[in-house]
């Protein structure tokens, strides 16, 4: 009975590992951000002037009901440039957008920044006063998101120079412009 009991436990121990890495697989694979689902968009997804900052405050308190600003898993297997503060980013398109920029690059702070100043770019765009060029300059913004591709980064961030040229956007675009020559070149 006591070899019964003994074999039984040892056998646990690997399905309860196993059943974890399974579920850990199933949720982390499934497409789109739950959180996006549960609150009704990311923040400013709807391409609209005023990105609601309640909205993102719901974001990110659901985010952090949920769990999910914590770890992944147990441990983690990433390349060097991969940095570990890359899961404190809440809105799953940017991770997808800033792992492929890191790994492309090898350069995390300057992807890092990229992301900082396009937080910034949304956010001053947010304020200013509507017009067809802010509307069609924040759609390029928007597009910046989920573009990790150098021909797509380019031609994106070109357009928004071109919209931008002789308005208040001009020194959203020139920063924007700068943060992605320092991540292309790394100087």
């Amino acid at each position: 009975m006591a070899l019964y009991l003994l074999k039984r436990l040892l056998l646990f121990v690997p399905t309860l590992l196993a059943i974890a890495i399974i579920t850990f697989l199933v949720s982390t694979q499934t497409p789109g951000d739950p959180v996006e689902r549960m609150v009704g968009g990311s923040p400013g997804s709807d391409g609209g002037l005023r990105a609601g900052s309640a909205q993102r405050e719901a974001y990110q308190r659901t985010r952090q009901q949920l769990g999910l600003h914590l770890p992944v898993f147990y441990l983690s297997f990433t390349r060097l440039s991969m940095p570990d503060t890359l899961g404190q980013i809440p809105e799953k398109p940017w991770r997808k957008t800033l792992r492929h920029l890191s790994s492309r690059y090898g350069n995390w702070p300057a992807a890092e920044k990229w992301y900082h100043i396009w937080l910034r770019a949304e956010a001053e765009s947010a304020t200013l006063q509507a017009s067809d060029t802010l509307i069609q300059w924040r759609a390029q913004l928007y597009t910046l998101r989920h573009a990790y591709r150098p021909e797509q980064l380019t031609t994106t961030i070109a357009k928004m120079d071109s919209l931008a040229s002789g308005t208040e956007l001009a020194h959203l675009s020139r920063q924007l412009d700068e943060a992605f020559t320092l991540l292309t070149t790394g100087a």
